[in-house]
């Protein structure tokens, strides 16, 4: 069913007037006819100006752009109406228009004697001007059309300053700091941006936002601006606060070591470190049930003393016993104390056991894997209920001690072997600190080194040093007895040795002693083994059988099918330079 187009135009709810080029209607549908009060015969040839007169107005102003231009609140006989003129061509002559209007919702006016348009410009001039956030509204030009007085308290600028000016001259003059306009106007993206301005010593965040005509130009740039000088500057306190914190943790942190390396526990290592820094957690916490691992001579006890002297129970009694040091009715006697007369040989007075001794402080238990199976039922019920029992006695005491275990044996292989309790095991191991043995910790050893030779200098009253070599033997040595063993091999040295430098501190013979050159041979002999230590002594005795054969460094590559560089930074590594004048080191 075909529809006639007249009939199409009159049933749109929108009014539609077409004029020609002299403002003439030429055309006017039945809903603009009914809205406007006219009568359709009488419109067309008609002047616009005798039909609707603010409509004539209206289009007498307008430019004779290409693209329509839209009005709103145009008041006419029924009320609003937005208005859209768009130019039509009209031959040869001037163009004519098309006038699309459609009647606006009706604004309820409070205020008497207000049109609808004032009272819509009442409304946004006080959300306008009475916002907390800074605004600015900005032509396509960069002139500045309107600015809001938080705005002006942000910036520091009056409105007599800026309105009018264009916005990159106000920059260049320094009226503002910074501008977000020129760049959106550039990119014709909306910009975001945390500005610093000097005059008021504010933080602003800016954010601009582009407004396009239909080709795409931009006409308007709306900037909005939040003063967030509160929220920045409690950031940089925090920052401050953070920095101040972290300060005295690190100043105590160094005083905390300090106070370690009077006592000869070196961390430069960062194994030992972490076991320090473990150790002192738990020392501030006031935990009980650490349990200390690691091969004999590494430093157990100086650790449980370092808990100790860090917890809050400083100053209070630290006692220690050595498990495998005394016989099982002996052991239990002495940890848990016993009555006049409780058995043969017993004092007369009776007498109190370490848990005792220790009430408040600390207790050691060292080498608590020897720890005999009857005593080890009595420790754990200690531990469980925080009371003792003396031997012969029959009223329980109340204990409140720190225990700290220390072992050097595998306690769940003992425990498979069944020769310690499980339930005992996982009580001591509420906490536990592995020692790192002291091959593992090379970058200890020199300074493990210093700090005896120093004690031992001052001791006896010499002023021994040590050679290069003996440094570097020192740092090539198993050390299977740890640092017990490095404290008696320096005593030797600094005691015997007749010169002041000492050269041969750890000799060729000594149990354990340096790496030798070949591997597979030190790999035979008994007793732990450092990988890296073995690797250091391989490689430097295949330097050296490198360096009898070859002239130059490049010839020692090829001969070892490596890189010159490699080789270069391998010499410098091991301290190895060339034994004639005739076979330089070439540089990399």
């Amino acid at each position: 069913m075909a529809f006639d187009p007249q009939q199409i135009l009159d049933a749109i709810q929108a009014c539609i007037i077409v004029v020609d080029s002299r403002r003439r209607v030429v055309y006017i549908n039945d809903t603009a006819a009914r809205k406007l009060s006219l009568k359709k015969s009488q419109c067309i040839g008609a002047p616009l100006a005798s039909i609707a007169n603010r409509l004539d107005d209206l289009l007498a102003r307008t430019p004779s752009h290409r693209f329509p231009l839209c009005h709103r609140h145009l008041r006419l006989n029924e009320g609003p109406f937005n208005v859209e003129i768009s130019l039509l061509p009209c031959g040869g002559e001037a163009p004519g228009a098309m006038l699309l209007l459609w009647q606006q919702n009706v604004v309820p006016v409070d205020p008497p004697g207000l049109t609808e348009q004032d009272y819509l410009q009442l409304q946004f001039d006080t959300a306008f001007n009475f916002a907390n956030i800074g605004m600015w509204i900005v032509n396509g030009h960069g002139v500045v059309l309107k600015v809001n007085p938080a705005a002006e308290r942000l910036i520091g600028v009056t409105e007599k300053e800026v309105i009018g000016k264009k916005i990159t001259d106000l920059e260049a003059r320094g009226v503002i700091d910074q501008a977000l306009s020129p760049h959106i106007m550039r990119s014709k993206k909306p910009l975001t941006r945390l500005l610093h301005v000097l005059k008021t010593d504010k933080y602003v965040m800016a954010s601009g936002m582009p407004v396009f005509d239909r080709e795409g130009r931009i006409v308007l740039i709306a900037v909005n601006e939040l003063d967030i000088t509160l929220l920045k500057n409690l950031e940089g306190r925090l920052e401050k606060l953070r920095i101040v914190a972290e300060k005295y943790r690190d100043e105590l942190s160094d005083l905390n070591l300090q106070d370690v390396k009077q006592h000869g526990l070196i961390a430069e290592s960062k194994e030992m470190k972490q076991v320090l820094h473990l150790a002192l957690k738990l020392a501030h916490l006031d935990v009980s049930n650490i349990l200390l691992l690691g091969e004999s001579g590494t430093g157990k006890g100086l650790i449980a003393q370092f808990i100790h002297n860090n917890s809050p129970r400083k100053g209070r009694p630290f006692v220690q016993i050595n498990c495998a040091a005394l016989p099982e009715s002996l052991l239990e006697a002495e940890l848990f104390g016993f009555e006049k007369g409780a058995f043969t040989g017993a004092a007369t007075k009776g007498k109190i056991g370490l848990f005792e001794m220790a009430q408040n402080g600390t207790l050691l238990l060292d080498e608590i894997g020897e720890l005999p199976r009857a005593v080890q039922s009595k420790l754990l019920k200690c531990l469980d209920d925080h009371e003792i029992m003396h031997i012969g006695g029959l009223k329980p005491i109340n204990i409140n001690c720190t225990i700290i275990a220390a072992t050097n044996r595998d306690l769940k292989t003992r425990v498979s072997e069944n020769k310690f309790r499980p339930d005992l095991y996982h009580r001591l191991n509420a906490f536990h600190i592995q020692m790192p043995p002291l091959r593992s910790r090379p970058e200890d050893i020199v300074a493990l080194a210093d700090f005896y030779l120093a004690e031992y200098n001052r001791r006896y009253k010499l002023k021994k040093r040590f050679s290069l070599k003996a440094i570097n033997n020192l740092k090539h040595y198993a050390f299977p007895g740890n640092v017990r063993e490095l404290k008696n091999i320096l005593k030797h040295a600094v005691v015997l040795s007749e010169a002041d430098l000492l050269d041969e501190v750890v000799s060729p013979g000594a149990e354990a002693g340096p790496i030798p050159d070949n591997v597979p041979a030190a790999l035979n002999r008994s007793g732990p083994h450092n990988l890296s230590a073995l690797l250091d002594g391989f490689e430097r005795s295949l330097l050296e059988k490198a360096l009898q054969r070859c002239q130059t460094t490049r010839k020692m590559a090829a001969y070892l099918g490596t890189s010159q560089s490699r080789i270069a930074r391998l010499m410098k590594k091991h301290r190895l330079t060339a034994r004639a004048s005739n076979a330089p080191i070439e540089p990399t």
